[in-house]
């Protein structure tokens, strides 16, 4: 299963369903941007105009429509995406979340809006991402933010890597480990930019490792951690008389140069790497790239 974060708003959700859901083979669950129009890959900020925020009456009637596939509301909270509009956005989403019973799903970023107002906002349940991006106005930067960021863990918001094309720092993730805030879960955010650079999964599951987590601490949160946060049962665990969902790898011990978003290098000495998965009876053999 894969999960696409926020591609889709309420007015392109129902393309994005047929074009994309229903056509590939693997399991694709969402969650729906609070822009109408999502991400179409115009270059386009989703908030050049505050008009295409939508409003929870639009929003309402596409969740309801996909509650099988929409999973939380995202929202890109930085300033490269909100620009003069600021926090105003969250708050758009923070109302709706809580309206439709889901949780929210937070890009964050550069600032504008400052880490303490996004932080502010996010209640028990809520995922944020690009946790230890290295841009500027990061939480890490500032002894107040990180306290206050481990409050809002402390409350139940979780983190999550979201390693990305730029959102993803081995000093930051360094700093926020060294004071005991792990992420919930780990993820890619993989998509056609971030691609030559993160590979895999696997590769951001090694790079966690090279940065000290253990083995255990970073499979959970490939696959318990992340199941639990979607409220799925049959994921995320080995159990009789469960369908079988696994992956397969082996652990190369080695001397390794992994890069993070910013090009800068970290050392390891272990590799993941899934040579097969299991879905049910079906066993697929992996391509050499993982």
């Amino acid at each position: 299963m894969c999960v696409d974060a926020g591609t889709a708003g309420e007015a392109t959700f129902d393309a994005f369903a047929r074009y994309v859901v229903d056509r590939v083979v693997t399991r694709v669950t969402a969650y729906i941007n609070i822009s109408s129009i999502g991400l179409l890959g115009t270059g386009l900020s989703e908030f050049a105009e505050l008009e295409p925020v939508t409003d929870c009456t639009r929003l309402e009637d596409t969740v309801d429509k996909y509650r099988n596939i929409i999973k939380a509301i995202k929202i890109r909270a930085s300033g490269s995406i909100v620009g003069k509009y600021g926090i105003l956005p969250l708050k758009v989403a923070r109302n709706c979340a809580r309206k439709l019973g889901l949780p929210l799903f937070v890009h964050i970023g550069e600032a504008p809006p400052e880490m303490n107002e996004v932080i502010d906002l996010l209640e028990a349940g809520d995922m944020v991402t690009h946790c230890f991006h290295g841009k500027d106005g990061g939480w890490t930067r500032k002894p107040v933010l990180v306290d206050a960021m481990k409050a809002a863990v402390d409350r139940g918001v979780l983190l999550d890597l979201g390693h990305g094309a730029a959102s993803f720092s081995f000093a930051v993730a360094r700093q926020a480990l060294s004071r005991g805030i792990l992420p919930y879960s780990i993820s890619t955010d993989l998509h056609a930019r971030s691609e030559t650079l993160v590979v895999s999964l696997a590769l951001t599951m090694s790079k966690m490792l090279a940065l000290g987590m253990s083995l255990e601490e970073v499979v959970e949160r490939v696959t318990v951690s992340p199941a639990r946060w979607l409220h799925e049962t049959e994921i995320g665990s080995i159990r009789p008389g469960a369908m079988a969902n696994l992956t397969i790898f082996t652990i190369e011990d080695g001397k390794f140069t992994f890069s993070d978003s910013l090009r800068e290098s970290n050392p390891g000495t272990r590799l993941i790497t899934p040579i097969a998965t299991v879905r049910g009876s079906e066993v697929k053999q992996c391509s050499p790239a993982g």
